[in-house]
């Protein structure tokens, strides 16, 4: 875990700033279409890219996940079993 700095807000709150302020709209509008970039990337990437280059892709862009996520998270994000996570990293270093 790594300290973190958060903002919380009611649901109430929330939705009051994003209806009632364009700033809000915007942030709200902007936040909700990088999801849908990252989530189609992700989705790209699986139907793609081989189990190989999308462990090379997320180290790349993220070079300590290893450190800081659970084995078994990142396997899943990668959409492959752990066993075949283990595999690759012990490929990778041969």
């Amino acid at each position: 875990m790594e300290n973190t700095e958060i903002l919380e807000i009611s649901k109430y709150d929330y939705f009051k700033f994003i209806n009632n302020n364009t700033l809000g709209e915007k942030i709200h509008r902007i936040g909700l279409e990088l999801l849908y970039f990252d989530t189609q990337q992700q989705y790209f990437d699986i139907l793609t890219l081989t189990a190989t280059e999308r462990y090379l892709k997320l180290l790349s862009k993220q070079k300590n996940i290893a450190q800081k996520i659970d084995h078994k998270h990142i396997a899943s994000f990668l959409g492959i079993t752990p066993q075949s996570l283990s595999r690759l990293r012990k490929k990778l270093l041969h």
